[in-house]
């Protein structure tokens, strides 16, 4: 883990493998919607708000608009594993949103 988060050497399979793992640590395939909102607001939970952002505004917001627009999701909100880590691989997701 400290290759991934501090020395950034690690190989972009590793980093696929890893994201996946965190949003899915039983590697079920799908990430369920309420699952993966939980997730990505405690990744990218603005650090230096008051409190009171707009929900539409936000870093984890855009995180999710990102992940619709790349069709990441189906069509109730579920996160999916296979289509997250294409994105990631064929860099349609660009990596660097989770270092």
């Amino acid at each position: 883990m400290n290759c991934l988060i501090n020395f950034f050497s690690s190989s972009k399979e590793e980093y696929i493998d890893f994201f996946a793992g965190i949003f899915d640590p039983y590697k079920h395939g799908t990430v369920l919607k309420h699952e993966f909102d939980f997730a990505i607001d405690c990744m990218f939970k603005d650090q230096f708000s008051d409190g009171f952002e707009d929900e539409k505004n936000s870093l984890a917001a855009d995180v999710k608009r990102m992940f619709t627009e790349q069709k990441l999701l189906n069509d109730q909100g579920h996160l999916i594993i296979s289509r997250f880590r294409k994105g990631l691989a064929e860099g349609t997701v660009d990596i660097e949103v989770f270092k």
